[in-house]
C-alpha cells in the first residue's frame, strides 16, 4: 500500500507531467499554425521559358563616316547644319569651280573638234574637194603654160648676148695675146704697164665683164622662178587630187583615234576634277559635325561628319563561359537607362573570333544589331542587351525561390506542399533564367511549392 505521503508525490508528478505534455503540444500547434500562416506558395503551371545571356554596352550608329573633298580649294558653299537630315546624293558643299569649269568647257572643244576630224577622215573626200582639186589642177597648169610661153619667148635676146659674150670673149683673148708677145720683147717689159696693148688688153677685160652679165641676166630670165613656182604649183595639186582620191592611210586612221582618246580622257579627268568639289552625302543620315566654313580653303581633312540614324547596334563583350551559347542570328531585346519602359529587339550580327584578355579575364566582342524602331535612340546610350540562347515551350515551370542545390549531395531539390507542410522533393532541371526554371521530372503542372518565410532558405546555388 502506498503511504499518503508516497500518493501526494506521485500526484505531483503526474500534474507536472501532463502540464509539459500540454504545454508541448500547445507550442507545437502554435508554430504549426504560425508556419502555415508564413508559407510562400504558389501554383505551378505550364508555359514558355527563355534562357537569355546579359550583357551591357553603349548604343552606336551603324555607320557613322568623316567626309573630306577630294580636291583643294575655297570653300563656296555650305548646305547643310548640324542635325540637318539628309538624303543620299544631297549636296553637302561645293568649293569654287571657276577655273574648274573652264577647264571643262576646252576639254569639250578639244574633244569635238578631234571627233569631227576623225569622222572626216574616215568619210574620204567628197565630190566637191575633188573637183576643186580638179580645178586647181587646172588652175596650175594655165599658169604653168603662160610662164613658159613667157620663157619660150626670150630665146632671141639670149641667142644675142651669147654671140655678144663670144665676140667679146675673143677680143679678150686677141688683146691677151698682144700683151704677153709684148711683155716677151726684153726691152719693153718697162714700158708694158702703160702700153697701148695693156689699155686694149684692160678694155677688152671690161666689155667681157659686162657682156657674160647681160647673158647670165637673159639666161636667169628665161629659167625665172615663175615658171619654177608655176611647176611646183601643178605637181602640188596633182599630188593633193591623188592624197584625195586614195583617201586616209592607216596611220593617218589610226593617229585620229588616238588623238580623239586622248581628248576623251582629257574630258573626262576634267570633269572629274570638277564632280570633286562638289560633296554629297554617300547615305541617308543625319550631319553630326560641320568642319567647314565659307571662304576657307578645304583639303583633306574631314569636312562633315555624317551618321546613319537608321539603324543602330551595340558592341558588347561576352566571357568565354557564355560566348559558347551565342550564335549568329539569335534574337535579343533591349533596354536603355534612358528610355525606361522602352524594349527593342535585335539580332546577334558578328562574334569575334578571338579572344581579348583583360586582367585575366578572358571575353569575345559581339555585335548586336538593333531592328528599325521609333524610339528616339541617340549615340551613346546605355544599353543592357539580353539575348536568347535557347527556349522551350509548354513546359512546367517553378520559380527559382523554390529550388535548391544540396552542397553536400549536388542533388536539385523543389520544395513542394503536401498535408500542409512544405517537403522537399528532387527534381531534374532544364532551361533556367532569372526567375524560372524548367522541370522535367519531380513536379507536375498544379502541384503547390511552398517555401516557410520563418526560416532561411538556401538558394538554388546553396546547401545544407
Amino acid at each position: 500500500m502506498f503511504s499518503r505521503r508516497n500518493l501526494i508525490i506521485a500526484g505531483i508528478v503526474i500534474l507536472i507531467l501532463a502540464g509539459g505534455a500540454a504545454y508541448y503540444f500547445q507550442q507545437q500547434a502554435a508554430q504549426r499554425a504560425a508556419e502555415a500562416a508564413a508559407l510562400r506558395t504558389e501554383v505551378v503551371a505550364t508555359g514558355d521559358i527563355l534562357s537569355t545571356v546579359s550583357a551591357t554596352g553603349s548604343i552606336a550608329p551603324e555607320a557613322q563616316v568623316n567626309l573630306s573633298f577630294a580636291t583643294t580649294g575655297t570653300v563656296a558653299e555650305v548646305l547643310v547644319e548640324v542635325g540637318d537630315a539628309v538624303k543620299k546624293g544631297q549636296v553637302l558643299a561645293r568649293l569654287d569651280t571657276t577655273n574648274l569649269e573652264l577647264t571643262v568647257a576646252q576639254a569639250e572643244q578639244t574633244y569635238v573638234l578631234q571627233q569631227a576630224n576623225l569622222e572626216q577622215l574616215q568619210t574620204g573626200s567628197s565630190e566637191s574637194e575633188i573637183k576643186a582639186a580638179q580645178a586647181a589642177i587646172a588652175s596650175a597648169n594655165a599658169t604653168y603654160a603662160a610662164a613658159k610661153q613667157q620663157t619660150d619667148a626670150q630665146p632671141d635676146s639670149l641667142v644675142i648676148a651669147q654671140s655678144n659674150l663670144d665676140k667679146v670673149k675673143e677680143h679678150l683673148r686677141v688683146a691677151q695675146w698682144a700683151y704677153d708677145n709684148m711683155l716677151n720683147t726684153w726691152f719693153l717689159k718697162d714700158y708694158a704697164p702703160n702700153s697701148p696693148q695693156a689699155e686694149a688688153l684692160k678694155n677688152a677685160q671690161t666689155d667681157y665683164d659686162v657682156a657674160l652679165a647681160d647673158y647670165n641676166l637673159k639666161k636667169a630670165q628665161i629659167n625665172s622662178s615663175s615658171l619654177s613656182a608655176a611647176y611646183a604649183q601643178v605637181t602640188q595639186a596633182q599630188a593633193n587630187l591623188a592624197k584625195l582620191e586614195a583617201g586616209p592611210s592607216a596611220a593617218q586612221l589610226k593617229a585620229a583615234q588616238a588623238q580623239v582618246e586622248q581628248a576623251r580622257i582629257s574630258l573626262e579627268i576634267a570633269k572629274t576634277n570638277l564632280e570633286k568639289a562638289t560633296l554629297k552625302a554617300p547615305f541617308v543620315g543625319v550631319v553630326a559635325a560641320v568642319n567647314v566654313k565659307l571662304g576657307e580653303t578645304a583639303g583633306g581633312g574631314s569636312a562633315f561628319v555624317l551618321v546613319d540614324d537608321s539603324l543602330f547596334h551595340i558592341d558588347v563583350t561576352v566571357d568565354e563561359v557564355d560566348v559558347a551559347r551565342i550564335a549568329l542570328g539569335q534574337q535579343l531585346t533591349v533596354t536603355l537607362d534612358a528610355l525606361p519602359g522602352e524594349v527593342i529587339n535585335g539580332q546577334v550580327d558578328q562574334i569575334a573570333p578571338t579572344a581579348t584578355v583583360n586582367g585575366g579575364v578572358v571575353s569575345y566582342a559581339v555585335r548586336l544589331v538593333l531592328d528599325s524602331t521609333d524610339a528616339p535612340l541617340r549615340a551613346g546610350m546605355s544599353a543592357t542587351a539580353d539575348i536568347v540562347v535557347d527556349r522551350a515551350t509548354n513546359v512546367v515551370l517553378v520559380p527559382n525561390w523554390a529550388i535548391r542545390r544540396d552542397r553536400d549531395t549536388g542533388e536539385v531539390l523543389a520544395s513542394i506542399l503536401k498535408d500542409g507542410q512544405p517537403v522537399e522533393v528532387p527534381v531534374t532541371l532544364g532551361l533556367r533564367n532569372e526567375t524560372l526554371s524548367e522541370v522535367k521530372e519531380g513536379v507536375q503542372a498544379g502541384d503547390t511549392v511552398a517555401v516557410s518565410t520563418l526560416r532561411e532558405q538556401l538558394s538554388f546555388f546553396g546547401g545544407g
